[in-house]
């Protein structure tokens, strides 16, 4: 573990914010999320890693992305790789967390894994046929990532 800083340096401040924050003492928390709030943006990449250090407790984790969706403001590309690394973790918490995070503070908005021409294409379709245009479509590209007859019709 790093040696404390001494809590007269800025650094030393933060890192008494962060004990502040890994206890399960409500007034500390309380305390360290209100002086991590008035700082800001500038402490949103130190929260970020603070957040994927090895180690930490998962509501540890959750409470420092709190912190971070408090704050507010655009995330930086590190911090939402940062962040986005916390979508595997073990506890559900987390992961639920960092998905809310990201999805409120990406700099795009929302991620989408489907671009956003396919999208549209999908909303002109009859709710009905949505399912059956994601299989066919699924179908396809696991036909063509084996190497499989593009000819072919699919179904």
């Amino acid at each position: 573990m790093d040696a404390p800083t001494p809590a007269g340096t800025p650094q030393g401040g933060l890192d008494l914010m962060i004990e502040w924050l890994r206890t399960k003492d409500k007034r500390k928390n309380e305390a360290a999320v209100s002086i991590l709030c008035r700082v800001g943006e500038p402490v949103i990449e130190f929260l970020a890693l603070e957040a994927v250090k090895p180690g930490r407790r998962p509501d540890h984790r959750v409470r420092l992305l709190d912190v971070i969706q408090r704050i507010g403001g655009p995330l930086s590309p590190a911090d939402h790789y940062r962040i986005s690394s916390l979508l595997k973790h073990r506890a559900a918490k987390v992961r639920d967390k960092a998905a809310e995070v990201l999805g409120l503070l990406s700099p795009d908005g929302p991620p989408s894994l489907v671009p956003p021409e396919v999208m549209a294409a999908a909303m002109k379709l009859h709710p009905a046929r949505l399912f059956d245009r994601a299989l066919a479509l699924g179908r396809f590209v696991a036909a063509n990532s084996r190497g499989g007859n593009l000819g072919r019709r699919i179904r």
